[in-house]
């Protein structure tokens, strides 16, 4: 019972209490910028991610450039797949909502789904063969290297 009054009379007493305080608030505030700056640091865009892409391939200027203008080449032969393949894909999930499902219906839709992403598939292997033209032996190892990494990790998402 002694040992009980000895801990209540050390947080009564007000430096102790003061400094018991302090300790805490440190502490949270010390968290807080962890949190931020783990937080930050994980933080990417497009560009950032470009950039690196870029520094890693080591690419000239003239190699950016070509990067650039054929990656908004795929885009822009690609955006008009992939708002077809949304299209189809809120389509077809208002026939799954149907009673009865229309199963020839689904059928047409899956393969329409299916023929869109083989035509993305095959422009994406066409701009990487492009790309890889403008890129030395090294550059183009190092090219194919990131991109299975790429590949690899959006398979396990």
């Amino acid at each position: 019972m002694k040992n009980n009054h000895l801990n209540m009379n050390f947080f009564l007493k007000q430096k102790n209490l003061l400094w018991v305080i302090a300790l805490l608030l440190i502490a949270n505030v010390a968290t807080f910028i962890g949190v931020v700056i783990a937080y930050t640091d994980k933080e990417s865009s497009p560009e950032k991610d470009r950039n690196l892409f870029f520094k890693k391939l080591e690419l000239t200027e003239s190699q950016k450039k070509v990067f650039i203008a054929r990656k908004a080449l795929f885009r822009s032969i690609n955006e008009p797949l992939y708002d077809r393949y949304d299209s189809i894909m809120i389509r077809l999930q208002h026939q799954v909502s149907i009673t009865p499902t229309d199963t020839a219906i689904i059928r047409k839709y899956t393969d329409s789904l299916g023929l869109l992403n083989a035509q993305i598939r095959r422009n994406w292997i066409s701009y990487s063969i492009e790309v890889r033209r403008c890129l030395s032996k090294e550059q183009q190892l190092r090219y194919d290297k990131l991109t299975l990494e790429h590949l690899k990790c959006k398979i396990g998402k």
